[in-house]
């Protein structure tokens, strides 16, 4: 026996309007392929061909099917704090701290100082363009010239 097929049903006019337009506009490529998952549940596309299509895994799919169920369009988009946590963070004050001594000590060549920074902070070692990235940020329009 194999798995009764499940299919997205009972769509609003204004549920299929929202659906398309995620899947067309949406920012992230997570929620346009979810839109596009119900979109093709709904035209009866089976899961297992809805795979071959957006090169998913079933199980992805059949969590895209229970998080629209459950909470409609707001479940397909990814929630907060899911992804990779930055190595560093500049609303952590020790972060800007070390960042700036090191830099300090050797501001020409910041990528001679990364190993010492990951070892002082107790984070996994980084890129330079990580650290550069990091830079960026601490840096407003017109504080970079405040300091000198």
């Amino acid at each position: 026996m194999s798995r009764k097929k499940k299919f997205i049903e009972n769509l609003t006019e204004q549920e299929l309007i929202t659906l398309d337009q995620g899947y067309k506009y949406g920012l992230r490529n997570d929620f346009r392929k979810r839109c596009h998952v119900i979109l093709l549940s709904k035209r009866q596309i089976s899961v297992k061909q809805i795979s071959e299509i957006l090169n998913l895994s079933g199980i992805t799919i059949y969590k895209t099917f229970t998080k629209w169920e459950h909470h409609g369009i707001s479940g397909l988009i990814r929630a907060k704090g899911q992804g990779r946590k930055p190595n560093l963070d500049v609303n952590n004050a020790d972060h800007v701290k070390v960042v700036k001594a090191r830099i300090k000590v050797n501001p020409q060549k910041i990528d001679q100082e990364l190993e010492q920074i990951a070892k002082e902070l107790g984070v996994e070692p980084f890129s330079v363009w990580t650290l550069q990235r990091f830079l960026k940020r601490l840096t407003t329009p017109g504080s970079a010239s405040e300091e000198a």
